[in-house]
């Protein structure tokens, strides 16, 4: 009975998991068909954004970027260069899987 117990809380757990992460899911696709020409925007601030030609018109390049987290004593990035091409999509992916996406 024990293990039956067991066994029904760790597929709760793993159900629930699956339900977080496919929200994680979605947010990665909706960026994939994100589309500045024919204004596929979601946010009201990007759709806002795009009225700006300023904004979204020139490539975006980082060089040498350096950075670590608060209270911390090791880089979690070292001289980093990084050249974004307009219009290009890009997911930047941590050792943990976790990542920031521009």
């Amino acid at each position: 009975m024990k293990q039956l117990q067991n066994s029904i809380n760790h597929t709760s757990f793993l159900i629930a998991d699956i339900l977080e992460s496919s929200l994680y899911v979605k947010d990665f696709f909706e960026f994939l068909d994100y589309d500045i020409d024919n204004h596929k925007v979601q946010s009201n601030l990007l759709a806002n954004a795009i009225d700006d030609p300023r904004i979204f018109s020139t490539d975006i390049t980082f060089k040498n970027l350096y950075y670590k987290y608060p209270m911390s004593d090791r880089f979690a990035l070292k001289d980093v260069s990084l050249n974004i091409k307009k219009k290009e999509k890009v997911a930047i992916v941590g050792d943990n899987g976790s990542g920031k996406v521009r």
